[in-house]
């Protein structure tokens, strides 16, 4: 019975031990680059859409990027005229919420810990429409 006992303490504690894994600094995580971002659509506040194409096949795939926390959510107007404007982001910690995307994905969505989003100008964000289902629908617009 003791040995039973202390075998379950034992490996109670190590479960304990292992699942009390200190979780990773925003300055320990590497960003995920999408490149060859077409367009960024706005549905709402934290909820973005990236049309992605792909070099090989010239399909377009929606991205799906929603983000909790808009302090964690940047735009620099850095882009050069003759490059694609791109988005990076960061998974943080668990990075269960986005898992690597595919390469010829249709339809992703990623719940990231941080999105920077790289453009030539803040007009490249365009509105999109809404659903909350029975508490109302519409479109973003831009404001100008």
């Amino acid at each position: 019975m003791k040995k039973t006992f202390k075998l379950f303490a034992f490996l109670g504690l190590i479960a304990l031990i292992t699942a009390c894994e200190k979780p990773k600094t925003m300055e320990e995580v590497k960003p995920t680059v999408v490149r060859n971002v077409q367009r960024i659509l706005m549905h709402q506040k934290g909820h973005y859409t990236a049309l992605v194409k792909n070099s090989n096949t010239n399909k377009i795939g929606r991205l799906a990027i929603v983000i909790y926390n808009d302090l964690n959510l940047m735009m620099f107007e850095d882009v050069p005229e003759n490059e694609q404007i791109w988005i990076e982001y960061y998974c943080g910690y668990p990075d269960y919420n986005c898992k690597e995307i595919p390469a010829n994905f249709s339809f992703w969505k990623i719940y990231p810990e941080k999105v920077i989003m790289h453009l030539h100008s803040a007009k490249e964000i365009n509105g999109a429409g809404w659903n909350h289902g029975k508490y109302g629908r519409g479109q973003s617009v831009v404001i100008e």
